[in-house]
């Protein structure tokens, strides 16, 4: 004895199996509707991005006492230069003294902005002969968790102590995972988008460096905040008859 099912293809129709037992009907999945009406959609708008405040920055270890002026500690994240290729450009990185290898992690707040769609992360940049630019240091992070926190708490005692014990998990501690993903190896900033979140804090954890490196940095972090879509017929012009 055999069972013959016939299989419609085309979108909307029933998928009807004919068989000895009987006629068996499987109704189509409804297509998605998308957002209901009046409900706004956002989107990234990196051309906006802002640094968080300079005062919200934490990291599990910074070299402040192994660099010059205010290289290795992460108030260099925000500061005034351009955040572009050159031996001057400043950096945050690890405690490359203590050895401490990945993961590590940085945290921020949401540079004023009720929604985040993003972050823009540029590498501290690697120099070749003559002062020029390379590529992005080595120990960018090859993958990386971006977590939002609806309140400013990694720097918590209980938090702080335990976010290592729990980096390969997609929520903890009122944090959830937004993205995941890895950076290049270029000096370029780097823009990383994701579903819109009222966050915050936001947490870059870094699990492993480009090329096997102990170590973390970046020159320049900003957040990139979500812009609402102009609805249909809200534009301006007149319209013709």
């Amino acid at each position: 004895m055999t069972h013959r099912t016939l299989l419609a293809a085309a979108s909307g129709v029933a998928v009807v199996g004919l068989a000895l037992m009987g006629v068996g009907t499987i109704p189509a999945q409804a297509a998605d509707p998308g957002p209901a009406s009046g409900t706004p959609v956002y989107d990234a708008a990196p051309d906006q991005a802002k640094h968080p405040s300079a005062d919200s920055l934490w990291a599990d270890s910074s070299a402040d006492t192994h660099e010059p002026g205010i290289n290795g500690t992460v108030a260099a994240l925000v500061d005034s230069d351009p955040a572009t290729p050159g031996q001057d450009t400043t950096f945050w990185i690890t405690d490359w003294s203590a050895h401490a290898a990945y993961p590590h992690a940085l945290a921020f707040d949401n540079a004023g902005f009720d929604k985040v769609c993003g972050i823009t992360y540029t590498s501290r940049p690697t120099y070749g002969s003559g002062n020029t630019a390379t590529t992005g240091a080595k120990d960018s992070p090859a993958s990386y968790k971006i977590f939002a926190l609806p309140e400013k708490t990694l720097t918590n005692e209980t938090w702080t102590s335990q976010w290592k014990d729990h980096v390969g998990e997609d929520s903890f501690e009122k944090a959830h995972l937004v993205k995941q993903g890895g950076f290049a190896e270029t000096n370029d900033p780097q823009v990383v988008t994701f579903d819109p979140v009222a966050a915050k804090q936001l947490v870059v954890v870094g699990t492993k460096s480009l090329q096997g490196k102990n170590e973390m940095s970046a020159a320049d972090i900003k957040v990139v905040p979500c812009v609402a879509q102009a609805e249909p017929g809200t534009g301006s012009g007149d319209s013709s008859l």
